[in-house]
């Protein structure tokens, strides 16, 4: 009998401690004032900001009602009980049409992670068997993660005392949103963002778009999104729901950066960058400024961008917290797909 057991609390202990850093670099401005008004089958938005040179203006926009909906189902967090059901009932039906006729399993969910037990002759093939449902185990785990677009990110590669901690204890992994995923997979949804942020500063230079944009969402109220009753509970809000919420954290407005100013530039090299346990954008490709706080990874130099606000922090700028991890050289860098 083997007992497999449920992922590591260190994912959720690290979503929780990221918040503190986040919040780290709030200093108080007006936030956006925002109104959605359902209209047929859309939703049509008003959003009233102030930009970076400290003027006020406004944006509008619509979005489908069932782009909204949808997106709150399209990331789901981490229920382990729930993948304990989804993984043991399929590798159940693996094992009754996979092994040999005198061999049978029995998969049974406990508590947040499941047991297998094998039975059937005293073989030499009976470890190979085992050894191969819990390989099944493993690859229907990351199908679990896929579809919910989460992703398991090894507790080593995050530097910083709380993941020390989660590593000393005998975990090995976080598990996060795949912001990455997310971000390639909203671009459409923000298209009618893009535009009506793109129509006032398309004559702009890229800098001052992007600023612009940055100041849109930095505008956007910080929320740290720790009720399970209001939230997607694990701290995370997909783009259309930040923007119909008008609230947001690090991660789900960095996420939401992306997605827009991907409709900018479709090919723009853009990353996922955590330090701490606070995340931001990268955006490579442009001409760094003499100030610009940047980081270099594979060969890309990325200029770092803050969208979570309330300051209004123009790009290549970042908070003191984010920049003392940057420092030591504590951070990771995941590149988002063309």
């Amino acid at each position: 009998m083997h007992q497999i057991p449920g992922p590591s609390p260190a994912g959720a202990a690290i979503n929780r401690l990221r918040l503190w850093l986040c919040l780290a670099v709030l200093l108080w401005t007006p936030a956006a004032s925002a109104h959605g008004r359902y209209n047929g089958n859309q939703i049509d938005y008003t959003f009233n900001f102030r930009t970076h040179q400290g003027t006020n203006t406004s944006v509008s926009f619509a979005l489908p009602i069932t782009t909204v909906e949808e997106a709150k189902r399209t990331f789901q967090p981490y229920d382990a009980t729930a993948a304990a059901d989804y993984i043991a009932s399929r590798l159940q039906n693996y094992a009754r049409q996979n092994l040999p006729s005198n061999f049978s399993a029995n998969v049974v969910p406990s508590g947040t992670g499941l047991t297998i037990e094998l039975r059937g002759p005293n073989s030499p093939t009976t470890a190979a068997h085992m050894e191969t449902l819990k390989a099944e185990h493993n690859r229907l785990r990351s199908a679990f993660l896929h579809e919910r677009f989460l992703t398991s990110v090894p507790l080593a590669r995050l530097a910083t005392a709380e993941a020390q901690a989660a590593l000393a204890a005998g975990h090995t992994e976080a598990l996060l949103p795949d912001h990455r995923r997310l971000a390639v997979a909203f671009t459409p949804a923000m298209r009618p963002v893009a535009q009506a942020l793109y129509a006032p500063v398309s004559n702009q230079d890229a800098r001052t778009q992007i600023n612009f944009v940055l100041g849109f969402l930095q505008s956007i109220p910080y929320n740290v999104l720790e009720d399970r009753y209001s939230t997607n509970g694990h701290g995370f809000e997909t783009p259309p729901q930040v923007l119909a919420l008008n609230k947001g954290d690090c991660d789900s407005k960095a996420v939401t950066f992306a997605a827009i100013i991907r409709n900018f530039w479709p090919q723009l090299p853009l990353a996922m960058v955590y330090t701490g346990q606070h995340a931001l954008l990268g955006i490579g490709s442009l001409t760094p400024a003499a100030s610009d706080r940047v980081i270099d990874h594979a060969g890309q130099r990325y200029i770092l961008a803050e969208p979570v606000g309330p300051r209004l922090t123009p790009l290549g700028q970042i908070g003191d917290e984010a920049r003392a991890g940057f420092e030591a050289g504590q951070y990771l860098v995941r590149e988002i797909a063309f």
